[in-house]
């Protein structure tokens, strides 16, 4: 049996990859320099990073219950299809592009391309299915505890505290704190994973929906002033102090961000409308795969375009997710390379 898709999941499954290439194109947030140009480039920054836990959160409302539609078996099936065989095909196609036509490479062969692969040396936006692929493995047992849910509540709960609230409390007020103190079976993906899939399945009142909206604000002011005072203190360096996606400053905006999106009323659209933005829905995986291709080696390959363009980071995101878009909607009418965009 087919899961029936949720309008609101669709939605926020565009939101977030259109996110990623808004951070993807605001490349000048790496490179600290004084002035606002750089300080807008850091609003960019803190606004859309909730993008990889939102994606991980939807991973884990869809798929914490797949015994309900299919067994194990096609479950890893599904998973070898949808999102292996597209990443290890854009992975060849870009070290062919990169490393063979755009740029000869000496030792360019089948020895250079495993150890970029596993090193991540690609295409490194594509760090992003190494743990995704370990998550999958985690989901025939984590799927075990759907019913669960106290004990759900309490992996999420043990993480949040032990990971995402003290050690960043600790550093930034200076206390010891041994990290090693921390939840053993949950990494920030298996973490994510269970928290969308509980927060998909709860009711949550207006009430605690308000707290949940200001403590994300708050987190993302937090996490705002923080980087733009200790990228001053370092000078001529971007502070990634705040880059932990298992951080309270990554968690409480992922999950405002998610519970806004869930709480959306999406009744009063047509079902044109919910279909069109389901299919463009699932462009997502393509549009991830591809859209590095555009920014690195067309915007900046090409056009040279300067990472301190204006345009580059408001109207640019804007112009490559709807050109991949449109890429992938049109390959997936092409028989058998259809299946590179699931």
């Amino acid at each position: 049996m087919e899961k029936q898709r949720i309008v609101y999941f669709d939605a926020l499954n565009i939101a977030a990859c259109l996110a990623v290439v808004f951070m993807h194109c605001n490349v000048l947030v790496h490179a600290y320099q004084p002035g606002i140009n750089w300080l807008c480039s850091l609003v960019i920054e803190v606004v859309f990073w909730w993008a990889v836990p939102i994606f991980l959160m939807l991973s884990g409302a869809n798929l914490m219950r797949y015994r309900d539609r299919y067994d194990t078996k096609t479950f890893f099936k599904k998973r070898m299809l949808r999102t292996f065989v597209p990443f290890i095909f854009w992975s060849i196609a870009i070290y062919f592009l990169r490393f063979g036509m755009l740029a000869t490479s000496p030792t360019f062969g089948l020895t250079e391309f495993v150890s970029l692969f596993m090193n991540n040396g690609i295409e490194t936006v594509y760090w992003f299915f190494f743990p995704l692929f370990a998550l999958y493995l985690a989901y025939p047992v984590l799927s075990c505890l759907a019913d669960r849910r106290r004990v759900l509540w309490y992996l999420a709960g043990t993480f949040f505290v032990l990971q995402s609230v003290i050690p960043p409390l600790a550093t930034l007020f200076g206390v010891p704190w041994n990290t090693e103190i921390q939840q053993p079976v949950a990494t920030a993906f298996v973490f994510y994973a269970v928290l969308g899939y509980l927060v998909s399945t709860q009711d949550i009142s207006k009430k605690h929906r308000l707290i949940i909206y200001a403590l994300g604000i708050a987190a993302l002011i937090i996490r705002f002033v923080e980087m733009a005072y200790l990228s001053a203190s370092l000078g001529a360096k971007t502070s990634y102090l705040s880059t932990s996606y298992a951080s309270f400053v990554g968690v409480l905006p992922a999950l405002a961000v998610f519970v806004f999106f869930k709480y959306l009323d999406f009744s009063k659209l047509k079902p044109k409308m919910t279909s069109f933005i389901g299919k463009v829905s699932s462009c997502s995986l393509g549009v991830y795969l591809i859209h590095c291709i555009l920014i690195k080696d067309v915007i900046f390959g090409i056009l040279h375009v300067p990472l301190t363009s204006i345009g580059l980071r408001v109207i640019a995101p804007f112009v490559v997710y709807a050109l991949c878009v449109m890429t992938v909607l049109l390959i997936k009418k092409v028989p058998v390379l259809n299946r590179v965009v699931p």
